[in-house]
């Protein structure tokens, strides 16, 4: 009978100090979990209901595809729990409004959910309703919206529920709306802002010796720098452009001290704010790191094609290897027997790991376009890779790879070789004799050139693809520009 006396004064004595602490609680935070809330439910929606021009809210999807990245809307919200809405994913959202629902839930976190399908839904339809995104997961983005801190001010930073996915409500001014109702500025503000970047090849930052290239596009931003370590790395961000031309990154890019989410247009160029410090864009001519173009590397192939790299408005292949290759192109042209039937429509060189015991190796392929059959040909030749104790590479042993087409007779048979092939070829003179449809024999004399691999410059008008170039050790003002690939 005693022990369960001390048993019962025992739970009571837990229950009283249960009962102590919740009063503590209650003493400390003022509210219950559950009133405190409901105090942040009501002070978003207050928020969000009394901004007269409604809200411009960015999200970035996680999908990094030709479609994802960021995505603007405009959202008016009002105290029946409706919303409409404007988006930049085509025309005809961003001209055409769409009213639709929400709600304000508590779900560990205060949770705006637009709950009837929208604009904002389209990108996380898994159908899917855009091209580019993936059947079944859509843009993989939210439309559920976590909202953290007080609810107050001009701005506010979500995450999405679901995927995690970044949000940034802010107030829109009477002047975005008025553009984005009357003048359908959510589908034109990208456009006239990466226009502004079109007047840069290499738009870089350099923070006290530190630079940072800057690619800026519609929806996805990249940013590439040489890590500490000496690595190549590229930060991948969503972004989106105001529509003062400034760009904002949906997530602050961020390494060792140097910490940004804003590229501020000033009127006359593009400026990042740094550590209270300002950093001008500026172009730097040529990628700001190094260019890693070789066996196994970033890059494997260079392209030489004049029609891409030579227009009207600029030229990146220039004297003296534009006159070496017209005598190619020409010689080609003029051939004995084939006169005027073969045009040199570009030729590449690309680097392979050894299949055997040869060494490392470098495939010249050459593409004729056949102006009797209307059809391309190509013929290509390896030759092995050498390397010197100052990193300038050298090629030897030429060795033909066969095809079923006659481009050896046109090749060989107007001394191609000793420019286009013997321009590669360091040593290893050698007699090589072909029978596709007649004999033809020829000797390779080779150049002795060796060559310094780096950027080029970009001379063309809209040419955005990577330039690389071969430079004659002998004279570095002669160098072979071409388009970087895989």
């Amino acid at each position: 009978m005693k022990r369960k006396i001390v048993y019962i004064l025992s739970i009571g004595i837990v229950w009283l100090g249960f009962l102590s602490c919740a009063e503590e609680e209650k003493y400390l935070f003022g509210d219950s979990l559950d009133a405190r809330l409901q105090a942040q439910l009501t002070q978003y929606q207050q928020t969000l209901c009394s901004a007269p021009c409604g809200w411009l809210m960015a999200v970035g999807t996680k999908d990094q595809g030709i479609a994802g990245g960021a995505y603007r809307f405009w959202v008016k919200f009002t105290p029946d729990n409706r919303v409409v809405m404007y988006g930049d994913i085509n025309r005809t959202t961003a001209t055409t409004p769409r009213e639709s629902s929400y709600r304000l839930k508590s779900m560990q976190f205060p949770t705006l959910m637009f709950d009837t399908y929208n604009y904002l839904h389209m990108l996380a339809d898994p159908t899917p309703v855009l091209a580019g995104a993936t059947t079944g997961l859509g843009l993989t983005s939210d439309f559920d919206v976590n909202l953290t801190g007080d609810g107050q001010g001009d701005e506010i930073v979500a995450t999405g529920r679901l995927n995690e996915c970044p949000f940034i409500f802010t107030k829109a001014t009477p002047e975005d709306t008025l553009a984005i109702t009357n003048d359908s500025a959510l589908s034109t503000i990208k456009t006239a802002t990466i226009a502004l970047w079109e007047t840069m090849k290499y738009a870089t930052i350099d923070v006290n010796g530190f630079k940072i290239q800057l690619s800026i596009g519609n929806r996805l931003s990249a940013l590439t720098y040489k890590d500490r370590a000496g690595e190549l790395q590229t930060n991948i961000i969503p972004s989106y452009a105001e529509f003062n031309h400034d760009i904002r990154l949906i997530e602050p890019f961020k390494y060792e001290d140097v910490e940004f989410d804003r590229i501020v247009w000033n009127g006359s160029q593009y400026q990042i704010k740094i550590n209270g410090s300002e950093y001008a864009v500026f172009d730097n001519g040529e990628p700001s790191y190094p260019l890693t173009f070789g066996v196994g590397k970033a890059y494997t192939k260079l392209t030489v094609d004049k029609s891409i790299l030579n227009t009207a408005a600029g030229n990146s292949m220039v004297e003296p290897f534009l006159s070496f290759y017209n005598t190619v192109a020409n010689g080609i042209l003029a051939t004995p027997g084939y006169t005027n039937r073969y045009d040199l429509s570009y030729f590449s060189v690309k680097f392979n790991e050894a299949t055997d015991a040869t060494g490392r190796k470098m495939v010249l392929s050459l593409t004729c376009w056949h102006r009797v059959n209307l059809t391309y040909l190509t013929t290509s030749f390896t030759y092995r890779l050498r390397e010197d104790d100052d990193g300038n590479v050298y090629f030897t042993d030429l060795t033909p790879i066969r095809d079923a087409s006659n481009m050896y007779v046109v090749i060989f048979g107007r001394g191609i070789a000793d420019n286009l092939l013997s321009y590669f070829l360091y040593s290893g003179t050698s007699t090589i004799t072909l029978t596709p449809s007649e004999t033809v024999a020829a000797t390779i004399q080779p150049s002795g050139n060796k060559f310094r691999i780096g950027w080029a410059p970009n001379n063309t008008p809209g040419l955005t693809e990577a330039i690389g170039g071969f430079y004659l050790v002998s004279d570095p003002t002669h160098y072979m520009p071409g388009l970087l690939g895989n």
